[in-house]
């Protein structure tokens, strides 16, 4: 590891390396390598290459641009899980990633010498490299390895750029190595560090300590495959290294995973068995079955890391006629602020919050229909038709079914529903109040007692198959942190905000210092060519900004307004977001400590340059982080700053009335919401039922202030525009004024998730 420049940090990526080559390597006294004993087939070790080499991974075809370089330099660590790549060290964003276009440099491990000559269009050393003398070790290779993907199966596959390799051969078929490449291979992993004062040149540089020395207790800085190294030797798969899951069950037979996707789809359909989803029966006349097909995909724990392979089978609801196949199909989910409200409230006051995930949700509810299915092939009965007794998976009925079905349990149990959602239930355990929240088969249980968490799972588990998932960390796709000494919790989307930069080429980017510079116009520029990735970027920023990023609301609601023809200047606005994002993606909302429920409200005038609309922006935090905000276009034109006020005042009154039900259902009374307005003559229409020349014509829809003011249920209050905190959300802010406004939301860094 010394030798390759990358010291103790790699040497849980180093020990999976080497015992990926020592299972391909001969061993004394046995006739066959441990992969060949264990798989049946001779391993193929065309793609070892010597760890720590200087690595050239082809950058995705998103991140590529113009005549910048298509290659990121790095150190090859280790391979993929399943051979499907290389794992590569990339020290200017200090992240392994796995690549499976490379090319390496051998020449000198861990070296950071000039570009190998082939890449700048001269001949590969390595075409006419020696093998070495047959009687001994083969001599290591100088010069560049080629592009190939290695593969433990016994045949290589390519990486499909049609490059030929080395031989003259497709980079899609590698003659195997012989298996003394391994045996060298893992040498060159095991060498030990020459001692210091001893000459370079002599001979004991060839010989191999006994007992070499080793770095204790190193820091847990490995990434991916390589995160429990240290425990049992048996490597995580990360979802960095993992290809797209299988799109039927023809091309999962096909991959080395297999056995595993089998499993995933005998335990679908024993599922389907236990729930007696369906019944073989003769389609009636006049009508048509409904196809069905299996969706794959893999379950991720918190980490990033594999949790299990999933296969569902769901039927093709899109085929479904109203009236005959279905009635209803709303669903109820909770608001996002609720959730947000609910996991506040359980930092805040100490108390415990636990996660339960129901299994095969949907297929507990009871078709309410006749809808008939075609029995998917591999399945008992299979092509026949089957008469749908359960609420299968695809149909569009089948989430507003499960939600009645467990509306009906609850309610069982002496639950009560809230009246602010209908997603939020309180039980009262052996005198504890306990509320429960359920997004489709997510339920959340909060509670000052772990005993009356735990009785509740038993109601749950009773009547429905659940796997328990401890104190919640991962909800809804955000990561949760709690410190119960600090009585604080932070929500974050690192892992999406990751996915986004890598996705759109963003991940080595300069950051930004915030989202969107004043004075930003959009539409310039030509326009994007049809097929762009504007929607698909904005769409992602979108859900950022509406989850735990309200920092970049402002921005991402001015590029939403640009979807239908979006130009290069708006192209180059959204990337400036992901700029911002690049530096600041570990910072999510924090709550905490106990806080009450406080708004904040502002408008700009005229704002929108062609329309002369202006634009609302709100805030309202509980515990110290925002809950709710808002960042949105009026519906209409004002007259005056004054009426711009007083229309975005009447948005944020009507969402404090629905907050402050969702606060006193947590047992969060704290009287009238109050909420700060930084202008004068705003805080007088809102006081006094007035009627003049500049205030007549205000739509009577408006003046619901008035009353609520007066009745005592919100009280509006000012605060200077340089205390405004949600003056973020009508303007764009930058330097001082920026950080004071993602302060009070409470965006800050939420650490490594």
């Amino acid at each position: 590891m010394a030798d390759a420049g990358l010291g103790p940090k790699m040497w849980a990526e180093a020990v999976v390396a080497a015992v990926y080559v020592m299972n391909r390597s001969p061993r004394a006294g046995q006739d066959m390598t441990p992969w060949e004993a264990f798989t049946g087939k001779r391993p193929d070790v065309a793609g070892l290459r010597v760890w720590g080499s200087k690595a050239y991974a082809l950058l995705p075809a998103k991140q590529q641009k113009g005549m910048a370089p298509k290659t990121t330099v790095g150190t090859m660590v280790g391979y993929a899980v399943g051979g499907n790549g290389y794992r590569v060290y990339v020290p200017t964003t200090k992240e392994v990633v796995v690549r499976r276009d490379v090319v390496m440099d051998e020449s000198g491990i861990g070296s950071q010498g000039p570009t190998p000559q082939w890449l700048d269009g001269g001949e590969d050393p390595s075409v006419a490299a020696p093998r070495g003398d047959a009687g001994g070790l083969p001599t290591p290779t100088p010069g560049v390895s080629p592009v190939l993907t290695p593969s433990p199966s016994g045949t290589s596959t390519g990486s499909g750029s049609g490059t030929t390799g080395p031989t003259g051969t497709a980079a899609g078929h590698w003659p195997a190595a012989p298996i003394e490449d391994a045996v060298e291979a893992a040498r060159r992993i095991a060498l030990p560090l020459p001692d210091s004062d001893e000459d370079s040149g002599s001979d004991d540089d060839e010989q191999v300590r006994r007992y070499p020395l080793r770095e204790r207790a190193p820091p847990r800085l490995w990434h991916g495959g390589a995160s429990v190294a240290a425990a049992g030797l048996a490597p995580k798969v990360h979802r960095d290294q993992l290809p797209p899951p299988p799109k039927d069950a023809e091309e999962a037979r096909q991959r080395p995973d297999w056995p595993k996707w089998k499993e995933a789809i005998e335990k679908e359909e024993a599922s389907m068995i236990d729930n007696k989803v369906w019944t073989k029966a003769k389609l009636p006349r006049g009508r048509k079955a409904l196809k069905t097909k299996l969706v794959f995909e893999y379950k991720y724990k918190q980490t990033g890391a594999l949790d299990r392979y999933k296969v569902r089978l769901v039927a093709l609801g899109c085929r479904q006629q109203p009236g005959r196949d279905y009635n209803e199909t709303w669903a109820p989910v909770p608001a996002a602020p609720v959730t947000r409200a609910l996991l506040a409230t359980a930092a805040a006051h100490g108390l415990y919050a636990h996660h339960v995930d129901v299994k095969t949700a949907y297929l507990n509810a009871p078709m309410d229909m006749e809808v008939y299915i075609t029995i998917p092939k591999g399945f008992n009965g299979e092509g026949q038709a089957g008469r749908v007794n359960k609420a299968i998976y695809g149909t569009k009925q089948a989430g507003r079914l499960w939600a009645i079905v467990f509306h009906n349990a609850v309610i069982k149990w002496g639950g009560v529903q809230s009246k602010a959602d209908p997603c939020v239930y309180t039980l009262l355990v052996d005198g504890v109040k306990v509320t429960v929240e359920v997004h489709v088969d997510d339920i959340l249980i909060v509670a000052a007692v772990l005993e009356a968490i735990s009785k509740v799972k038993n109601m749950v588990a009773e009547a429905f198959k659940v796997r328990d998932l401890g104190e919640v960390c991962d909800y809804l796709g955000m990561d949760i942190k709690w410190d119960r000494v600090a009585g604080t919790v932070t929500l974050g989307n690192p892992r999406h905000t990751a996915a986004v930069l890598e996705d759109f080429g963003m991940t080595d980017c300069k950051p930004n210092s915030h989202p969107m510079a004043p004075g930003t116009v959009l539409g310039e520029g030509k326009p994007l060519d049809s097929g762009n990735k504007y929607a698909e970027l904005v769409g992602s920023l979108l859900y950022l900004a509406n989850q735990t990023r309200p920092d970049i609301a402002f921005a991402v609601g001015r590029l939403a307004r640009r979807m239908a023809a979006p130009t290069e200047g708006d192209m180059t606005a959204a990337k400036g977001v992901l700029r911002y994002l690049r530096g600041t993606k570990r910072m999510g909302l924090a709550y905490g400590p106990a806080q009450r429920l406080t708004g904040w409200v502002d408008s700009d005038f005229a704002g929108h340059t062609k329309t002369r609309k202006s634009t609302t922006g709100f805030l309202f935090t509980l515990h110290g982080g925002a809950i709710s905000w808002r960042s949105r276009l009026q519906s209409i034109v004002t007259a005056s700053t004054a009426e711009a006020e007083y229309v975005a005042a009447s948005e944020a009154v009507k969402d404090s009335l629905w907050l402050r039900r969702v606060a006193d259902a947590l047992g969060e009374n704290g009287g009238p919401v109050t909420i700060g307005e930084d202008n004068q003559a705003c805080l007088a229409m809102a006081a006094n039922p007035m009627s003049s020349c500049k205030t007549k014509h205000v739509d009577i829809r408006y003046h619901l202030v008035r009353d609520y003011v007066r009745r005592g249920e919100v009280a509006l209050e000012y605060v200077p525009t340089e205390d405004m905190a949600a003056d973020g959300f009508t303007k764009a802010l930058t330097g001082e004024a920026f950080t004071k406004f993602r302060v009070a939301l409470g965006v800050r860094e939420v650490g490594a998730c």
